[in-house]
């Protein structure tokens, strides 16, 4: 019984087309098409990185979107000393800290705040 219910199985995808090739086309993982490093730090520094939910951020958000990103696998060190780079780029600004961790912002952030602040005290 189990015999002939598993051969009714395996022909009838095979009638529809679906063979051993197509099957592992299929369940192959796909490459996601990788993103150039500098394009990653402009897509973060940009308004729909870090800032598109919030207008601050910290290390830890910078290291997890670069671990986010690193989907064929990265060290530590290197997310590490990616984040590092990033936040000594001129595009980002070192903010006070609250709650005593350091906050960035960007440099292209930081003006439109002001404007809207300076509108709302009207």
């Amino acid at each position: 019984m189990v015999a002939r219910t598993t051969t009714r199985a395996k022909a009838k995808p095979r009638a529809c087309g679906w063979g051993q090739a197509r099957h592992r086309r299929v369940l192959r993982p796909r490459h996601e098409r990788r993103i150039d490093r500098s394009d990653l730090v402009e897509r973060l520094e940009g308004p729909d990185g870090l800032t598109r939910y919030t207008s601050t951020f910290t290390r830890r958000d910078v290291l997890q979107a670069l671990a986010e990103h690193a989907r064929t696998g990265a060290t530590v060190a290197d997310i590490e000393s990616s984040a590092d780079a990033f936040l000594a780029r001129d595009g980002i600004v070192a903010l006070e800290p609250v709650a005593g961790e350091c906050r960035y912002s960007t440099r292209e952030l930081l003006p439109l705040e002001r404007t809207a602040i300076e509108h709302a005290q009207r």
